[in-house]
């Protein structure tokens, strides 16, 4: 006796696919897509850091412009004969070291010589 097959129970093996090299319009597609994905991201980044930073410049009672160090004025002092950076510092420097403020006048003054009538700028 022969084995007959019903044909709606058959089952047909197709061959393994084989490898298909993307097109040129789909590859363009793609790099496209990978570029706004990038941008996207790095929008995201620096939204996330100009938040951050408004909302760190907030902190203290400070503002974020404000100096942070005691701004430099022109003192009514003009060089006398005699004077050095170290009597000058003892007479203006308050409660702050000698050598500090003393460092302080020659940063301010754009070095350490001074001259008869100069106009000092005092820390």
């Amino acid at each position: 006796m022969a084995l007959a097959l019903d044909p709606r129970f058959v089952v047909e093996l197709s061959p393994q696919p084989r490898h298909v090299a993307p097109t040129h319009d789909v590859f363009v597609r793609r790099r496209i897509a990978v570029a706004l994905a990038a941008v996207v991201g790095l929008l995201l980044v620096l939204g996330g850091v100009s938040v951050a930073g408004r909302a760190l410049a907030g902190r203290g009672g400070v503002p974020a412009s404000a100096p942070a160090a005691q701004p430099v004025q022109t003192a009514p002092y003009v060089v006398q004969p005699g004077d050095t950076l170290w009597s000058i510092a003892q007479q203006y420097r308050g409660d702050r070291s000698l050598a500090a403020y003393v460092d302080q006048l020659v940063h301010a003054n754009d070095g350490p010589d001074i001259e008869v009538g100069q106009r000092l700028v005092l820390p």
